[in-house]
């Protein structure tokens, strides 16, 4: 058996094996490749062990080996993070080494008992290791047994079954030395690996922190940048009169002299220590050198003055003068006046782009613009294609003296239009100009229209509304506006006979905000007829254009109060009425009493006196006995009745609803009936469904069949047909109770049947309008009648609870004849 524990044990011992080598594949470290050159030699020992050996001594020796490297790699392993790691594994090496090259003889029992002590040693290490930790860890337990199996291989003489046992406690220590592995090289190794992502991402995000702040400098610094180079700019543009030298070129084309104005614009020959020739001059500083000296050699020759424009070698534009002059010895020089225009020039330029911008501009203006003097249009965008502004009739009133803000005018195909004219005054040089901007305001004007007419609409609506509506403003308290029903209502048709303080002195006034409501208040007001009004005011502020005003509302509530006195005085009637129900209860109750001690002494007569009534032939007693007990039971059911009316007429009824299928109430009762029933009644029970679920007390609904069923039953022929129909319409359940030809009607009919009848129908009626149902009777001559009930149905409701029937086997039919007794 100890083989095919081996077995076992190679398997977790290669697992352990695959971690170590991925781990020292991955070069982590020196630390995990003795483990993995012990872990192989173990694997090695146990593949040995499992192959070629049959000798249990042997087995022995190469089993103890193998345990014993295991446990260094263990300790190895346990005391990763220790101080003294270095030295307590060199010497666990040097002792592996040691014993497994010593020349022993395979059966010496005492060797075997020196490599076990050092196991055992080993173990007891690791195991006060763990103890000194003051940590409590399942392991303590694995490493006391595995002390207690290396002292039983001390103590025990060597069996198969220690063999066993040792193969046993090899499994686990090989499955703990697994744990171990997988701990310190996959899951420690993730957490590092999770802990460097972690401060990584910090790191990143207080990189991006710093580059937003950097950035930011960075704009900052660009702003001053732009600034200093706008100063820059600025200053040169001031110091532009000063781009001008003059210097003299003699016979012998020297230039001479030069001042600090030369070096200024030529600032190349400041340090330069000989006369300046006009070919070197020509070739380092002027581009179009040919061009400067054939016009210095004209001027010598010819004796005259010239002015143009050259390019230097700066791309500068330079404005020269060249004039002739004679010299002390009868030979001609030139004098060179040369001004730096550039600026000058670049200032035309962008005067000119300015000004071919600005009259795209003014071109793509969708509206007609014109420059006039006194007398003629000058310019004129075209932008108006129906009107030719040099017509006489638009031209002089364009031209005329008078300003014309708005013009109706009559285009070339017949439209008319609205023109709206803005005249600006200008002088261009020293002319005056004008400036026209005409618009076409056709489209605005209708808009006006469409506004006043929406205004004369919206003052109709506000004229309609029943309630009195003005305007005023909140500073100084004037009156604006106010509909016809505040005219109406104040009895005036003039802003200036309503004081207005009058009415909103005690007003609450909202703010302008949509979730603030108006709050109404109540008051008495006097109108200009001389007439008492109730009103109900209150009011809002709101800001139109910039000015506070206060819209307020006013309501004639005369009508509502005498309502609400009505109100009173019926709530006073209701009071009187529940008051009197409530003594019609009290009186229940009180006849309840002596019809209670009646019912018990006759009870009790019948029960102890019958038989001997019976011998000596009292049959009147007996009839007098009978006839009691049935007026007992009519007036219980009418005093039981004349409470649950009292009841439900004060709204002290109590239901307890849930979900029930009429159906089976139904049914109950109508089986039961006819099963106790031998009076040659019918009674026929159908339904088109055979479930209908309604939100119901099952007791009200069987107190109104029984009700029903009952009038109809009593009243019925003998061999009549009553029928007892369930059906549907929309969101209601309909009961049909009906007997066709075989009715009664005049005994139904009758006045001193119908008194008792009408309460048992009154109290049926307001049990069903406790379900938002109906109940209608049909009785006519023809011997016939039908009962309607309709309640409200819950059709989306598939589950409900079954009615327990907790009463007594023929209730029903009893409470039927004290109904048939009335």
């Amino acid at each position: 058996m100890y083989k095919y524990l081996d077995i076992v044990n190679v398997s977790i011992l290669v697992t352990g094996l695959y971690i170590v080598s991925t781990n020292l594949i991955g070069n982590r470290g020196k630390k995990s490749a003795m483990q993995f050159i012990m872990m192989l030699t173990v694997i090695y020992l146990k593949v040995v062990l499992i192959l070629d050996i049959d000798n249990y001594g042997i087995y022995e020796y190469i089993s103890v080996i193998s345990d014993l490297i295991l446990l260094i790699s263990l300790v190895d392993i346990e005391l990763i993070e220790c101080k003294n790691r270095k030295i307590i594994s060199t010497l666990n090496y040097l002792a592996v080494i040691s014993i497994l090259f010593i020349d022993i003889h395979i059966g010496n029992k005492l060797y075997i008992t020196i490599i076990e002590s050092y196991i055992l040693i080993s173990s007891l290490y690791l195991l006060s290791t763990y103890i000194l930790k003051n940590k409590f860890h399942i392991k303590y337990i694995l490493h006391f047994l595995y002390f207690g199996e290396i002292s039983m291989n001390l103590i025990l003489s060597s069996s198969e079954l220690l063999a066993n046992i040792n193969s046993v406690f090899g499994v686990i220590l090989s499955i703990y030395m697994l744990l171990r592995v997988f701990n310190l090289y996959v899951k420690d190794s993730y957490k590092k690996s999770t802990d460097i992502v972690s401060k990584i991402n910090r790191s990143n995000i207080n990189i991006k922190i710093h580059n937003e702040k950097l950035n930011m400098k960075k704009s900052l610094n660009n702003d001053m940048s732009e600034l200093i180079n706008k100063k820059e700019s600025l200053l040169k543009l001031m110091l532009k009169d000063f781009n001008k030298c003059i210097f003299m070129i003699d016979e012998e084309n020297y230039i001479s002299n030069e001042d600090k104005s030369f070096y200024f614009l030529w600032n190349e020959y400041e340090d330069y220590k000989y006369n300046i020739n006009l070919d070197f001059f020509c070739k380092n500083s002027i581009k179009d050198s040919e061009e400067f000296k054939a016009a210095i050699n004209l001027v010598k020759t010819d004796c005259r003055e010239l002015e143009f424009e050259i390019i230097d070698n700066k791309n500068r534009i330079l404005s020269s003068k060249l004039a002739p002059i004679k010299l002390s010895n009868d030979k001609n020089g030139v004098i060179c006046i040369m001004t730096d225009i550039t600026s000058k020039k670049n200032i035309e330029m962008k005067i000119k782009d300015n000004a071919t911008k600005y009259k795209k501009i003014v071109d793509n203006i969708p509206y007609s613009v014109l420059v006039t003097s006194r007398d003629e249009i000058l310019y004129n965008n075209d932008k108006n294609q129906y009107i030719d502004f040099n017509k006489d009739d638009i031209k002089n009133i364009i031209l005329g003296k008078y300003p014309i803000e708005e013009l109706y005018y009559t285009y070339n195909n017949g439209m008319d239009v609205c023109l709206n004219i803005e005249k600006i005054k200008y002088i261009d040089g020293e002319e005056p100009r004008n400036l026209f901007v005409i618009r076409d305001i056709t489209n605005y004007k209708n808009v006006l229209k469409l506004l006043e007419y929406s205004k004369r609409k919206y003052e109709s609506l506000v004229n309609i509304i029943p309630e009195g509506i003005y305007v005023m403003n909140f500073e100084n308290r004037v009156l604006k506006y106010a509909n016809n029903a505040f005219f109406s209502m104040l009895g005036t048709n003039e802003l200036s006979n309503i004081d207005i303080d009058n009415i909103s002195k005690n007003i609450a006034v909202a703010s302008g905000n949509i979730n603030d409501n108006v709050k109404y208040k109540r008051d008495v007001l006097i109108n200009n007829l001389g007439q008492e009004i109730n009103i109900e005011c209150g009011g809002m502020l709101l800001d139109i254009n910039k000015k506070i005003k206060m819209i307020g509302i006013v309501r004639d509530i005369t009508e509502q109060i005498k309502a609400e006195m009505i109100e009173r005085e019926i709530e006073e009637k209701e009071n009187l009425s529940r008051s009197k129900t409530e003594f019609f209860i009290n009186m229940s109750h009180e006849l309840k009493t002596p019809l209670n001690l009646i019912h018990s002494s006759n009870q009790l007569i019948d029960v102890v006196y019958s038989e001997e009534l019976k011998r000596n032939n009292k049959i009147d007693i007996l009839e007098t006995i009978g006839v009691v007990k049935k007026h007992v039971n009519i007036l219980m059911s009418l005093i039981d009745n004349i409470i649950e009316l009292a009841k439900l007429q004060a709204d002290f009824h109590e239901v307890q609803k849930d979900y029930y299928n009429i159906v089976d109430i139904s049914e109950n009762i109508v089986d039961e009936l006819s099963r106790f029933m031998n009076e040659g009644v019918n009674i026929i029970f159908d339904t088109d469904d055979e479930e209908k679920i309604a939100n119901i007390d099952p007791d009200d609904i069987e107190k109104v069949i029984l009700i029903l069923l009952s009038i109809v039953v009593k009243y019925s022929m003998d061999k009549s047909n009553v029928y007892f129909n369930l059906g549907s319409r929309k969101d209601y359940i309909s009961m049909s109770i009906k007997n066709i030809g075989g009715y009664e009607y005049k005994k139904y009919s009758n006045y001193s049947e119908r008194k008792v009848l009408d309460m048992g129908i009154t109290l049926a009626k307001l049990i069903v309008e406790l379900y938002e149902g109906n109940l209608i009777i049909n009785a006519g001559p023809d011997n016939s009648i039908e009962i309607l009930v309709e309640i409200k149905a819950d059709y989306e409701i598939k589950k409900y609870k079954n009615h327990t029937i907790n009463r007594q086997e023929g209730f029903i039919y009893s409470e039927y004849k004290k109904m048939c007794s009335f």
